[in-house]
């Protein structure tokens, strides 16, 4: 695959290089329209090199993504934003199916070993052995995969997609060895010595403390998943409640109920503030997952082979440093409710004690610039281990690959430069134009298309099933919706827009 130098687009709205929402919306910063571009003419593979330029692995985040870039898409004020996320799933599959063939840049001198298999540090891999820089990965796990493979559920994600991934990783020439774990069988001090550079990619594996009594009785929702998909399944009750709103409290939750479970959801907050993504909230409500809002628990007691949990109602205060507001209990509002066993999701941790002290900050975390990745000398560090809590799984790749070139950096000229953000001032949006540039508009030229939607299967199936959910679109829909971008901020003389 050849890689393609980036392109620059000049828009209609000014001879200047503009940026499109959608762009700006992708953690990964995807040029989302130059990749439909290509689809419009059919150039598929080229479309892929657009993508696998900033991620490498679009057959999962086509599948779990909670495509931001879409609620950023200037066409959902014509009618639908473009369907994003199908079409990259599309095109992910169109490169495993097609074994397309990575090409590598001249074979260097430098090895670099990297501490984990999660999304960030497969992304890592794959960017610096591209770079040309010999790569081992070292697991914890019997199997690759991190997060993607024992806690997402594989309803979301399929494992065989996952092992397509993983194996062409391998066919690279990535070594990836397995049971290979940091504070027992891997030293730090011994990976320095062996290795030009060291990444720590360990992910967030430590399950966050309520803070409640009684939590020694609640199973961690990481637990509980990596159970389910290794086919070691603790839970014997069947009336269930999950602690937490983000979204290992919802795969679990729709986990439980695939697996029979009468399952109630408790969170703190409104639904409003849930951090899940919205869509799987949905798929929960159609299941008959049982949702507790506004509720928090305060104590867990064990009562025989059931769990007692005390709750109390809230209300939402100001907004605290998470970005939403704060819940704080109603006095007077207490309650008891009981079940025969509860999960807690409320989010994970990394777990720093294989890590030495000289790089730990005064908080107890990884003292590293989260803009390079850099920790100290030779050392470096990416995804949820750098930023000391969970992220989405494309917020991972992306600083995976931003991490490698800040270690190809390194490695080349034995300095680090960070990469540029995006510049918000040249954002095409609609809404913030003056009303004279709209007038000029002629949007009405787009004809009123559909937005295509996923293939699913029945919501019996679904509540029957572990297996994928939903299915691909069609080469047609693919270029329906190619033909659906406004293209913003990257005029290919259409002349549609403007008079």
């Amino acid at each position: 695959m050849q890689v393609r130098k980036r392109q620059k687009f000049f828009s209609t709205f000014g001879k200047v290089e503009l940026l499109s929402p959608c762009v700006l919306g992708c953690p990964a910063g995807i040029e989302i329209p130059a990749c439909l571009g290509k689809l419009r003419d059919e150039k598929f593979e080229e479309a892929l090199e657009i993508i696998m330029e900033k991620n490498p692995f679009p057959s999962i985040t086509g599948r779990i993504c909670p495509h931001s870039c879409e609620e950023q898409c200037n066409r959902k004020e014509y009618d639908a934003s473009v369907s994003i996320k199908a079409v990259e799933r599309f095109v992910g599959d169109y490169g495993l199916k097609k074994r397309m063939k990575v090409n590598l840049s001249k074979k260097t001198d430098k090895s670099v070993v990297i501490v984990g298999s999660g999304p960030a540090g497969l992304s890592a891999a794959y960017f610096l052995k591209k770079a040309g820089h010999h790569t081992v990965i070292f697991e914890k796990e019997k199997r690759p995969g991190g997060m993607l493979r024992y806690s997402i559920p594989p309803y979301r994600l399929p494992r065989e997609i996952l092992n397509e991934i993983i194996s062409m990783v391998e066919k690279m020439g990535i070594e990836i060895r397995t049971s290979m774990e940091l504070g027992k069988s891997l030293k730090l001090d011994e990976l320095k010595k062996n290795f030009d550079a060291v990444l720590l990619a360990l992910g967030s594996w430590k399950e966050k403390d309520i803070g409640i009594k009684g939590e020694k009785f609640l199973i961690p929702s990481l637990e509980f998943l990596k159970g389910v998909n290794c086919g070691l399944v603790k839970i014997v009750g069947k009336n269930i409640a999950v602690i937490g709103g983000g979204n290992a409290a919802v795969d679990s939750a729709r986990t439980l109920t695939k697996l029979g479970k009468k399952v109630t959801l408790i969170y703190r907050r409104g639904e409003g503030e849930m951090p899940a993504v919205k869509e799987e909230v949905e798929k929960a409500k159609e299941e008959g997952v049982e949702f507790m809002f506004l509720t928090q628990a305060t104590q867990a007691v064990e009562d025989g082979k059931k769990i007692t949990l005390k709750c109390a109602k809230t209300t939402l205060g100001q907004v605290d440093a998470t970005g939403r507001k704060a819940p704080i209990p109603v006095a007077g509002s207490e309650f008891e409710v009981q079940f025969d066993d509860v999960i807690k999701a409320i989010g994970q941790t990394p777990d720093i004690s294989p890590i030495d002290e000289k790089f730990l900050d005064d908080h107890n975390e990884i003292r590293a610039d989260v803009s390079t990745g850099r920790i100290k000398d030779e050392f470096f560090s990416a995804g949820d281990f750098l930023w000391g809590s969970s992220t989405t799984v494309i917020e991972a790749i992306a600083m995976g690959r931003k991490v490698a070139k800040s270690i190809d950096c390194y490695l080349r000229d034995n300095k680090v430069i960070s990469e540029a953000p995006p510049d918000k001032e040249q954002v095409v949006v609609f809404e913030q134009l003056d009303i004279d540039t709209l007038k000029e508009l002629r949007i009405n030229a787009y004809r009123h298309i559909d937005k295509a939607s996923t293939p699913s299967i029945s919501l019996p199936e679904r509540i029957n099933s572990m297996g994928e959910e939903a299915s691909s679109i069609g080469m047609e829909e693919v270029r329906r919706e190619a033909e659906r971008c406004f293209s913003c901020g990257y005029c290919r003389l259409c002349e549609m827009c403007v008079h």
